[in-house]
């Protein structure tokens, strides 16, 4: 993904669940993000989620279905059944790219709750989000 228009954030963080009627925070249970929309976007823009999921992971819970949510609202879900990198796209319509920041945040359906051997609560590994005109 290049050209202008794009925003772009580079991160390693584990997403879990988003707990239900939970602000648009970042915070370590699940991750949100404040994204600039391109510079044009009278077609809409274009969201890009880099994830990647470890063997172990997917088979110790199955499939794993993430859910984005654009200014709160849910974009369509994707199920992710084998472990490997994956890129979640999803379009997002010009009427949401009214703003200086979009909130954009993203939370799956299962994840391994947190041991003694790792205090976090752990779903995916996120790698990048981007955010590009159409």
């Amino acid at each position: 993904m290049h050209g202008a228009g794009l925003a772009r954030i580079f991160l390693w963080h584990w997403l879990r669940p988003r707990p239900r009627g939970a602000e648009l925070v970042y915070c370590c249970d699940y991750i949100s993000l404040a994204l600039a929309p391109p510079p044009i976007v009278q077609h809409g823009a274009r969201l890009l989620l880099r994830l990647y999921f470890p063997e172990t992971q997917i088979q110790k819970l199955g499939p794993m279905t993430l859910t984005a949510f654009v200014d709160g609202q849910p974009l369509a879900p994707e199920t992710f059944e084998k472990g490997g990198s994956y890129d979640f796209v999803r379009d997002i319509p010009a009427c949401f790219l009214d703003t200086n920041l979009l909130p954009i945040s993203f939370s799956f359906d299962a994840y391994s709750p947190r041991s003694g051997a790792d205090g976090r609560d752990l779903g995916a590994v996120v790698l990048m989000a981007a955010l590009e005109a159409k």
